[in-house]
Formats: structure tokens, sequence, C-alpha cells
């Protein structure tokens, strides 16, 4: 990862902004101070306003009212859930790199590509055919060339396989500008964020508590202090789900855990394996492809499964 050109801090103020869209209020008095070295992860259910809030913070939406303040040498690097989906199909990394960085030349815009898995002939293939996983390598490779100071990254490791969230993982925790995260890569999370926010009934506060707490609240099982997390929330009430439900819901979120816990072991095992297998067997190719290809599929269905249990967990919150 590039390192930014300049650090200037603070990077970003917001004081007591409110922001939507057209007539419709998202988020109110929402206020945030972002130096070099911030690590902050958001939660919040899907529709919470998350997304609203990155836009604030990159300046797509700018405040009704109260105010957004850049420092002058503000470089952001914004990764929104549609870029994968918005690079042109027929356009070649490289080609898509020289537009990007038109000071670059064509080797250093190959050598640069080359370190997000696009070396070779795949710089001057078209991007139509590649993977979501290859699409994002590659939207993320075009907002990092620009050595930007504050990486505002929504759910980037959607598309990813397990070696490119570990070289992201590993490149965030060296980066020296700041970082605002959303997720539902909890492994992430944990690993990039030093502190959370959390986005709900209208407002951003800070949510001192881990994500077990998080995990816990999520299922109407917090503890009364980890329920209070924000003066500004508003109390849960019973809502749409009545008990028998809630009962019926909190088991399929247990059998849930269960099955992702099972999975995570069927991942780790066949990690060691290949680990054993390139290490004692020598050059095991056959192995080491079945190998990887059952770490995949178990790790396809820990996702899978991960999304899940949001949805369900925050349906659980909602009602």
């Amino acid at each position: 990862m590039p390192a930014p050109a300049k650090l200037p801090d603070p990077l970003l103020q917001i004081r007591g902004a409110v922001v939507g869209y057209g007539e419709r209020r998202v988020l109110e008095n929402v206020s945030m101070f972002l130096e070099p070295g911030d690590r902050v992860g958001l939660l919040g259910r899907n529709g919470a306003g998350k997304s609203t809030f990155m836009k604030l913070l990159a300046g797509v939406l700018e405040p009704f009212s109260g105010e957004r303040k850049a420092a002058r040498d503000l470089a952001i690097g914004y990764f929104a859930q549609s870029q994968v989906e918005e690079l042109a199909g027929d356009a070649t990394p490289l080609a898509l790199m020289l537009e990007r960085a038109p000071g670059m030349s064509d080797q250093a815009a190959r050598n640069y590509l080359g370190g997000f898995g696009y070396g070779g002939e795949m710089a001057t293939m078209p991007v139509g055919p590649r993977s979501g996983g290859e699409k994002a390598r590659l939207a993320l490779s075009l907002l990092l060339v620009d050595k930007p100071n504050l990486l505002l990254l929504d759910e980037p490791t959607n598309h990813l396989d397990m070696a490119a969230r570990a070289a992201l993982v590993e490149a965030l925790q060296d980066y020296a500008g700041a970082v605002v995260l959303v997720s539902h890569d909890r492994a992430l999370l944990e690993s990039c964020c030093e502190r959370y926010l959390r986005v709900f009934a209208g407002s951003v506060s800070s949510f001192d508590e881990d994500l077990d707490t998080y995990a816990r609240l999520l299922r109407g099982e917090a503890s009364p202090s980890a329920a209070s997390d924000s003066s500004t929330t508003t109390p849960k009430t019973a809502g749409n789900i009545d008990h028998k439900e809630r009962r019926i819901l909190a088991n399929r979120l247990k059998r849930l855990e269960e099955q992702m816990e099972k999975l995570a072991q069927s991942e780790r095992a066949a990690e060691q394996a290949m680990a054993d297998a390139a290490t004692h067997q020598g050059s095991n190719a056959q192995e080491l492809v079945r190998l990887e290809q059952a770490r995949k599929e178990a790790a396809a269905a820990r996702e899978t499964i991960e999304m899940e249990w949001l949805e369900l967990a925050e349906r659980i919150e909602a009602g």
C-alpha cells in the first residue's frame, strides 16, 4: 500500500452535522474527529445509515447543517460497495490505471498492478470476465494509487479470498493514514480497528465494548451497560416480534453460530494440512490443490452463514 504523500493533523472534523437525501434526514447531530493512525469500525444494522455516514466523510454528501471541515491536504480513498460493479467490463487494468494516474509510465503501472495480482498478461485483458475478488483488488489498486491519507472502506472484503483478506489486513496495520471501515467480516474488524462507532436510531455514537458484547446486543441479550451505549439511542421495544418468535429466532441464531465454528475449524484444519503438505511432502501439487479447494468451500459456506447470522441478529434488534 503506497504511503500517504502528506499527513495533516487533524485530517477531518465534523461537528453537529445533519445529513440525508432530498428532504429526508438520515443522521442528526453527527460529530467526528479523525487524525492519522485512527482505526475506526462502524457498527449497525443494514439500513441504519452506515453508508450515508461514509458518504458524509467522503464529501459525497454535504451536511444539511453543521460543519464538515477537511484539512487542505486531505486525500480520500473511498471504496464503496458499488465500485466493483462500476468497472468498465471492456477496459483493461492497465488502461484504467493509466487513466487514473496519467503521469505513471507503462512499466510503473504494470509493476504496481502486479502487486495486486494483475501481473503479466492479466494487465492487458478485459476486466469483464474477471471474478468478483479480482475486480475488488483492481478497484482497491485504483484508489490507492493516489496515496490517500484517509481510507473509507465500505465492505472491502465481500469478494476477496482468504489470502487477499490477510494481505489487506497486513497492509492496513502498517498504513500511516486513518481508516474508517464498514464490514460484516468480524476478523477484519478485530484485526484493524481500535475503536467502534455505532450507527443506530439516526445517530452515531461511541461503542466502547467489544464485538462479543455487540453480538449479544443484537441478540437482545446484552447487559444493561452495553445496551445503553449511547444516550441518544431510543429504547428498544418488543415491536413486531413476540416472545415465541424471538425464542425461535434466538435458537436459530445459536445453531448458526455452531455451524460457523465448525466451518472455521475446517478452514484451520485445511490450512494446517496445506502447511504440512508443503513442508513434509515436497511439491505435492494435487494435494495442495485439493486442500485449497476444501478451504475455499468451507470459507464460502462460513461467509454465507455469517451473512444469515447478521441479518437474523439485525431482525431481532429491529423487532
